[in-house]
């Protein structure tokens, strides 16, 4: 799956969560504005990219699990976090954490939240 045009659910009030095995990215604004959305669950190892404001004021996303160990800085949008809960879990691959953490922060996260 590549969410890279995948702009429908934009300011979808009734989508709560996303779970997906194949996805290989995630488009500018794709989520940006899903007043209900709780948690995203992508199992794709091959997840690369998320564009500018993927989550962009999803502020009751509490929960994001990412098997993949490609992103990068550089593929990460900016604000692509911003405005989601302040205490938002973020399941990463072990060995990432501590590089996701600084990509996530740097991309709207916040300062409360955790990285597992």
């Amino acid at each position: 799956i590549d969410f890279s045009r995948f702009n429908t659910p934009y300011g979808v009030g009734s989508l709560s969560n996303i779970t997906s095995a194949a996805l290989k990215k995630i488009g500018s604004q794709a989520f940006q504005g899903c007043t209900s959305l709780t948690s995203v669950t992508a199992k794709s190892p091959k997840l690369a990219s998320i564009g500018k404001k993927a989550f962009y004021g999803d502020k009751k996303l509490g929960s994001i699990t990412f098997k993949t160990s490609k992103l990068k800085k550089a593929k990460v949008g900016v604000s692509a976090f911003k405005g989601i809960r302040s205490s938002c879990r973020f399941k990463v691959p072990k060995k990432q954490k501590s590089s996701y953490r600084k990509i996530f922060q740097s991309r709207g996260a916040g300062k409360r939240f955790r990285v597992s």
